[in-house]
């Protein structure tokens, strides 16, 4: 359900888990001190550590409420210091170390890789970068 703003608050550099199953969000809320994020009405009235409830089904309008309620700071320093894919705290990485394994274009431009310990995925600051930028800068005016 909320899987896209999921991959942002992990951009951001935020720590964020997406459970799948009810009960498993609200005994992760509780077990880990963990914040509820969901659009569910009926979950919204279960007892966890704390819950927001959405009121956008736009991913842009939720990251905005959530920054707003939450006043998450947007520091371009953590920006992409978590793998979007596993939440892992990813690791920089030696040019070397990538040769190979992304597009040969990617390994000629750039200089600055990082990559997830955990699931092995290797990042670096692409077109991406500035557009995950200007749709921030969009959603936090």
């Amino acid at each position: 359900m909320l899987g896209r703003l999921c991959r942002w608050l992990r951009l951001l550099g935020y720590d964020a888990v997406y459970c799948r199953e009810k009960e498993n969000i609200i005994t992760t809320s509780l077990r880990e001190t963990r914040i509820v994020l969901t659009r569910n009405q009926k979950l919204s009235r279960r007892k966890s550590y704390r819950l927001i409830l959405l009121a956008s089904d736009s991913f842009r309008e939720q990251l905005a409420q959530i920054i707003g309620t939450l006043n998450l700071a947007v520091d371009e320093n953590k920006l992409f210091s978590r793998c979007v894919h596993c939440n892992a705290m990813v690791k920089p990485a030696k040019k070397d170390e990538v040769k190979g394994k992304v597009p040969p274009f990617i390994y000629d431009t750039h200089n600055d890789f990082s990559v997830c310990p955990v699931c092995q995925r290797i990042y670096w600051k692409g077109s991406h970068w500035n557009l995950m930028k200007r749709d921030l800068e969009r959603i936090v005016q």
